[in-house]
């Protein structure tokens, strides 16, 4: 069963923000409008899933987005503590989408 199977993950949201972040093309909403009327406006990072396989220790990001770099390096803090002993490897990148 997937509770099983899962035993030993855990997951850290990096980012929830649409692909294409705000003010979307083309949108006319209150959000949009008003994030183009600001110089510097961040909506937040774009959505990303990192896994951590704590039986194996390998890691995971779920999706390569334009804040790539940013999550990978939020995400490296929060699996490599200072203080851990064990170290956890970055296993790999799973591509569900081209994010533009």
């Amino acid at each position: 069963n997937l509770r099983t199977l899962m035993q030993g993950f855990r997951a850290i949201i990096l980012g929830c923000a649409q692909d294409s972040n705000i003010p979307s093309i083309g949108c006319r909403c209150v959000h949009c409008t008003y994030a183009r009327s600001q110089l510097y406006y961040n909506d937040g990072l774009v959505s990303c899933l990192g896994l951590v396989d704590e039986s194996n220790a390998k890691a995971f990001l779920v999706g390569a987005t334009p804040n790539i770099s940013t999550q990978l390096w939020e995400f490296q803090k929060m699996i490599f503590p200072s203080t851990s002993e064990r170290e956890v490897s970055l296993g790999g990148i799973l591509i569900t989408h081209c994010s533009a």
